[in-house]
């Protein structure tokens, strides 16, 4: 997204910092975390090359609590390790 607004920028920063804090809450490593602020894209590995990857809409960024959204994102990545089998314990 190219020149990004400020506002956005802030609330990007906000939502990513989120969702690191809840990876660590959940005892995954939050440098795992890849991010691409450009696309409002964010990763985290599932297993070998594959990945569990979201697309955020700028009007959800700044419309919304980035804990919650942090919280549904890890929700849905925790979903789609169990699918695989690879759940933690």
């Amino acid at each position: 997204m190219p020149d990004m607004p400020e506002s956005l920028h802030d609330r990007w920063t906000n939502l990513v910092e989120a969702i690191r804090q809840e990876c660590g809450d959940h005892g995954q490593h939050a440098d795992a975390l890849e991010v691409d602020e450009s696309a409002l894209k964010v990763r985290l590995p599932l297993g070998a090359s594959t990945y569990h990857s979201e697309w955020f809409l700028a009007e959800a960024i700044l419309n919304n609590d980035p804990a919650v959204m942090a919280a549904s994102f890890y929700q849905r990545y925790h979903e789609a390790r169990e699918t695989r089998g690879q759940a933690p314990a």
